[in-house]
């Protein structure tokens, strides 16, 4: 199984191979399923291949949290889930492109729905309209019920390959195996250090292919012994925590999603940036508070000078 396929960072793949790091089974199935970079299908293949080559093991480890509301069967067999799972999957894009339902279909733009349209390939069709690389490559289909609250959305890329699915009205039990990926957290070996200068397609608020945010790391969730936060993180969150530049010559502390998508920062600190390169010495020990606090405040006056 390619793993390096579903990674995204290129100095995370480098590292474990450096390192000689092999992700578990439940590794795997949730690097499969954090990438952006693979379509649906692919993902699919994925999963099945780990069915085929692993042999089975609990999905949710004895002392887990998400057992008290997570079925036994599944939390027991990791087998048994993914079966399930790729199972929901294939029976939604059915459900998508099934014909004769009483629904209709929309695109859009990520401010405006169009439609409606009659059939899945006529609004795919017309949301793909809508791409213009490189900062946006795909667009969204969505199939409403009518009288229901029942919708699927698909993020499709310009090839008409699925990247992503959004189910709406689920019942409970489908909801708890949709969603059992998004509530784990995983401590995988990275090669950043506090205070390196790294970037990553998530903003503190959104995946954005193609725009990569600087940032000077402070911590990363979970993976620091003794770091007081790491029980919250070991619930909630595959994050990066650091040092934004906030476009007036300061910074601020803010979060980034799955910190799997880290990289170094290759390119030039300039103008507003500057500042991150003091943020990185003070992380790093080598001026203290004083000193961070005197150069921001000289880098803001230079630049209100400017102005």
């Amino acid at each position: 199984m390619q793993i390096n396929d579903f990674i995204e960072s290129r100095d995370i793949a480098d590292y474990w191979e450096t390192i000689g790091y092999k992700p578990s089974p439940i590794e795997c199935a949730y690097l499969v399923w954090q990438s952006h970079l693979q379509p649906v299908d692919k993902k699919i293949a994925a999963w099945e291949e780990i069915l085929q080559n692993f042999t089975d093991c609990a999905l949710l480890p004895s002392d887990s949290p998400m057992r008290s509301s997570f079925p036994k069967k599944y939390a027991d067999s990791l087998h048994a889930f993914l079966r399930a799972y790729i199972a929901m999957h294939k029976q939604i894009l059915a459900e998508f492109y099934r014909s004769g339902d009483d629904a209709a279909y929309y695109d859009s733009d990520g401010n405006l729905d169009f439609g409606p349209y009659h059939t899945a390939s006529e609004c795919i069709g017309c949301a793909l309209q809508w791409i213009s690389p490189p900062h946006c490559t795909r667009a969204a289909a969505s199939k409403s019920w009518f009288g229901k609250e029942k919708n699927i959305t698909l993020s499709i890329r310009e090839d008409e390959a699925v990247m992503e699915i959004n189910a709406v009205g689920l019942t409970e039990s489908e909801e708890k195996l949709w969603d059992v990926f998004s509530d784990m957290h995983f401590d995988f070996p990275v090669p950043f250090r506090k205070g390196d200068i790294v970037a990553s397609k998530y903003s503190p608020y959104a995946w954005d292919e193609g725009n990569e945010v600087p940032f000077v790391l402070h911590r990363i969730a979970g993976t620091q012994d003794g770091d007081p936060h790491a029980d919250l993180d070991n619930l909630f969150c595959m994050g990066a925590y650091g040092y934004f530049a906030d476009g007036y010559g300061g910074a601020q502390y803010d979060q980034i999603e799955n910190y799997l998508a880290l990289e170094y920062y290759r390119g030039e600190l300039t103008t507003t940036r500057q500042i991150l390169q003091t943020y990185s010495d003070y992380e790093k020990g080598k001026i203290d508070k004083a000193a961070l606090s005197e150069i921001e405040r000289s880098i803001k006056d230079g630049k209100n000078r400017l102005e």
